[in-house]
């Protein structure tokens, strides 16, 4: 089976949202798109695909976007976990008989 290669210079999108989440946010980056903004907003001279879908999920979710919210917090891996609960409703019947007691 062939190794997946990542491309060179491509953070995973857990680790970038964990670092975009972690800068000071620039309330105007909230409002349009803007490529400068975003290069600013991530610190580099290039911008990567990965960096625009991240940032753009990032807009919706500040602008009140549930999926985009959860999208980005099951990402960075504080997805909470699924309680379920087994409940068992194939008990087998049990027939009680009443003996009596000989020799009284």
């Amino acid at each position: 089976m062939a190794k997946k290669v990542k491309p060179k210079g491509r953070l995973p999108f857990r680790q970038l949202f964990v670092q975009l989440l972690e800068k000071e946010l620039d309330p105007s980056l909230l409002k349009e798109f803007d490529g400068e903004k975003i290069a600013a907003f991530v610190g580099g001279d290039t911008i990567t695909p990965s960096h625009v879908m991240a940032v753009v999920m990032l807009q919706k979710a500040m602008k009140g976007d549930a999926k985009a919210f959860e999208f980005i917090r099951d990402t960075i891996g504080e997805k909470p976990k699924d309680k379920q609960e087994i409940v068992r409703t194939d008990y087998p019947k049990i027939q009680i008989k009443r003996m009596e007691q000989s020799g009284k």
